[in-house]
């Protein structure tokens, strides 16, 4: 009996695609399942070529065949064939495919089909398959009397088929995966907005069916904040935040409560997954804030006439998880546009402490790396924040945190395994010791009589400073021959010129004991000058992007060498 015959190498293939193959023997049950759906499919196609009747029933099984076969030969990177047998899976049932044979296999397909293409980087195709499953699924539940999808385990098991139960179950669970797979797509094609709204469609379709794994659909969400505040969209993106640190306290609950885990190696993977999956979304809290900061300065800042700051994007307006809303506390920090120091405060106070929770997990010793890029965004926290305050005495202290928050990690990096990391940490700091000066310089214009310990500061910031700029210089010297190269490597060239430009600049900050003292600053100021002048000299092209560099370097050169010579006269 060749429904029995199907029935028995169907039940065989879901077994052997449930087997986990050791890593000598990686695809042995998948290309034993592959033999026997090929031989369901000899079956099929003999039966139909002896006469047997066609209908809708049998071509949805063939049809079911061929995407099984499809999924397979994707499973073991055989794309070409899995391409194959998944085009011919749809087309036997495309012009049916609402049909409640067909439907579930024709999402499925086509859902397979926006994968592959996706991960060939062919997200055009991607989509075009994907739109399809779409539309299908629209068609297919729009229709009221529509009956129960069939399943294959449904088409290919029972005989005869009985009443469907989960048919629906799992159309759902696969238009789920449509929307997942649609926000992948738009995402790669550059349409974030497009991408941020099928992803909380998914993220929310998974909530309300309580079909997800708390870990992983925290970091989708905290990941798609990140994409909401890109749009201005910080009240959904606070939104998501929030619910991503209620999933992962259920998920806490979860395993606190299963008396079966506790004192177990399972607990405490678990337990390490949550810190760093809770650190990750703290992460995005600092983020957060600092968008927030930045966004209300440039609001402040904008034309009124002309907003540079837009509202986020209809499409991203009012996205919420109405399931989660009663548990969730969104009133942790603010999202609306800030206007005062005082409604600042607390957002800076909100990050920074998000911050230090971070790096209980992400510490220096163990994650360098993720470490410092906290420390960064920490220092971005008072860059921030420094827009709102007024009073300099309190802006001084915040770039004096800054520099205190970079200098541990620079001085705790080695520069042969982070030298991109030292490098930025190195210009971030020579700028911080710049802005140090300026404030502390401007005192001391206004009192006229600088005092020793004023002096002493701006002097021992000037020298700081200068060795930040001359630590990113130093390290782009050719070990081989201990000089500076010929030729800077072309990403960094500008940045090595404005770090000359800026440590001779430095140095005019220096406040001066005697003449003694004044002739050695200005010599070597004209170091890093001269250092300018002659690279562009030797690299003309140089002039046409930092022509306005290269001639203060020219007119400091000639000016200084008279100021040298009136010191010696005199």
């Amino acid at each position: 009996d060749i429904q029995n015959l199907i029935k028995d190498k169907y039940l065989k293939v879901k077994e052997l695609l449930r087997i986990k193959d050791p890593a000598t023997e990686p695809y042995k049950s998948v290309y034993e399942a592959k033999e026997l759906l090929s031989e369901m499919k000899e079956i099929l196609q003999e039966y139909i070529g002896k006469g047997g009747q066609l209908n809708i029933r049998e071509n949805a099984k063939l049809a079911g065949i061929y995407y099984l076969l499809g999924t397979i030969f994707m499973s073991t990177e055989e794309i070409s064939a899995a391409e194959k047998h998944l085009l011919s899976s749809y087309y036997m049932i495309e012009d049916n495919s609402c049909h409640s044979d067909n439907v579930l296999c024709a999402t499925a397909c086509l859902n397979q089909l926006g994968l592959l293409y996706a991960r060939s980087l062919r997200n055009e195709d991607a989509l075009r398959y994907l739109d399809k499953a779409v539309k299908i699924y629209k068609t297919y539940t729009s229709n009221i009397s529509c009956e129960e999808p069939l399943s294959f385990i449904t088409m290919y098991a029972e005989t005869p088929p009985k009443i469907e139960k989960n048919g629906k179950v799992i159309l759902e669970k696969t238009y789920t995966l449509t929307l997942y797979y649609l926000a992948q797509v738009h995402t790669a094609l550059e349409d974030k907005e497009k991408g941020a709204m099928y992803c909380h469609e998914t993220l929310k379709r998974q909530i309300e069916s309580n079909d997800y794994e708390h870990v992983e659909w925290a970091v989708n969400a905290a990941t798609m904040s990140q994409v909401l505040i890109e749009k201005n969209a910080f009240k959904e993106a606070r939104h998501h935040l929030a619910a991503a640190m209620l999933i992962l306290d259920q998920y806490e609950d979860s395993f606190n409560n299963d008396e079966s885990l506790q004192e177990s190696e399972i607990l405490e993977a678990k337990k390490e997954e949550l810190s760093r999956r809770r650190s990750d979304v703290l992460r995005c809290w600092i983020k957060y804030c600092i968008m927030l900061m930045s966004y209300s300065k440039e609001r402040l800042m904008g034309d009124d006439d002309e907003p540079e700051c837009e509202n986020p994007p209809k499409e991203l307006q009012d996205l919420c998880f109405l399931t989660l809303i009663d548990s969730m506390d969104e009133n942790v920090v603010s999202c609306c546009p800030l206007l005062t120091f005082e409604d600042a405060r607390p957002v800076f106070l909100f990050g920074q402490q998000c911050c230090n929770n971070a790096t209980k997990y992400y510490t220096l010793t163990e994650h360098a790396t993720d470490y410092t890029n906290i420390a960064m965004d920490h220092s971005q926290l008072y860059l921030a924040l420094a827009f709102f305050e007024e009073d300099e005495d309190r802006l001084c202290k915040m770039l004096k945190r800054r520099l205190d928050i970079l200098k541990n990690v620079v001085t705790n990096l080695n520069p042969t395994y982070y030298l991109d990391v030292c490098r930025e940490l190195w210009m971030s700091l020579g700028q911080i010791c710049t802005d140090m000066i300026e404030i502390k310089s401007k005192k001391v214009r206004i009192s006229s009589l600088p005092t020793t310990h004023q002096i002493v500061k701006i002097n021992n910031l000037v020298e700081e400073g200068v060795n930040y700029y001359t630590s990113f210089i130093k390290s782009f010297i050719d070990k081989r021959t201990n000089e500076m190269p010929i030729d800077y490597p072309k990403e960094h060239e500008q940045a090595i010129i404005l770090a000359n430009l800026y440590a001779a600049r430095l140095y005019s900050k220096y406040i001066r004991p005697d003449k003694g003292k004044s002739m050695d600053i200005d010599k070597k100021s004209m170091e890093f000058y001269q250092t300018i002048v002659n690279y562009a000299r030797s690299h003309k092209d140089i002039a046409q992007g930092m022509g306005a560099e290269v001639q203060v370097a020219e007119d400091m050169l000639n000016l200084l060498p008279y100021k040298l010579n009136r010191m010696v006269v005199t």
